[in-house]
């Protein structure tokens, strides 16, 4: 009460103050730099490197490979085999330790059937990519439009998901094509080298 006594002697002393009420400038909105949409939220390729945020000690060096884009089901089960000699622990064909301290993996691993020849020399489309534990590198399901018959190849940089895929000489020089060393221009990036006899190919 006496609070409020105290302010009503102060508006009545000073008329001229309690009509004119206070009147506060208006603040400026913050400066905030321009987004970056094409930076900030652009989407990762299969493969490309993960950086984290160093929210925490372990996360401040840590790198990843993103694999948003893999296949999260089982593999092919017609171009999938079991690993002969892998959950065996150390034992030999009659069931005695030869091998001390080994130790069955508890999870079972399906070797994938890899073409890496790569003789056939007509189109193929890319079903899906998917992630191979035998392997560091990703791998590529592939159906030739011929016969639709099923192939497993490795998966290079850039190969997209519904890109054709050819072999041969005649194969023009894109991502996931295979021809002869001889028929590829100077000066460009190759991987699965390999000497298939007399000729060497390389996609």
């Amino acid at each position: 009460m006496l609070r409020h006594a105290c302010l009503a002697a102060q508006r009545l002393a000073n008329p001229l103050r309690a009509a004119a009420p206070l009147s506060r400038p208006p603040r400026a909105p913050p400066l905030m730099p321009p987004l970056q949409p094409a930076r900030l939220f652009a989407a990762r390729a299969v493969g490309e490197l993960k950086h984290y945020k160093p929210v925490t000690p372990s996360l401040r060096h840590r790198i990843t490979i993103d694999k948003a884009g893999l296949w999260r089901g089982r593999p092919e089960k017609s171009l999938t085999q079991r690993i002969s000699g892998q959950h065996q622990a150390g034992r030999n064909n009659t069931g005695q330790i030869t091998v001390r301290g080994r130790m069955a993996p508890k999870h079972r691993r399906q070797l994938r059937i890899i073409d890496f020849k790569r003789d056939r020399t007509d189109a193929a489309e890319v079903i899906r990519l998917e992630y191979d534990p035998n392997r560091s590198g990703f791998i590529a399901l592939v159906k030739y439009a011929s016969d639709g018959q099923l192939s497993y190849i490795l998966a290079p940089e850039e190969l997209e998901v519904g890109a054709s895929v050819r072999c041969g000489p005649d194969a023009p020089y894109a991502p996931g094509n295979a021809m002869p060393l001889a028929d590829m221009p100077d000066g460009i990036q190759v991987h699965g080298l390999a000497d298939l006899g007399s000729t060497s190919a390389a996609s």
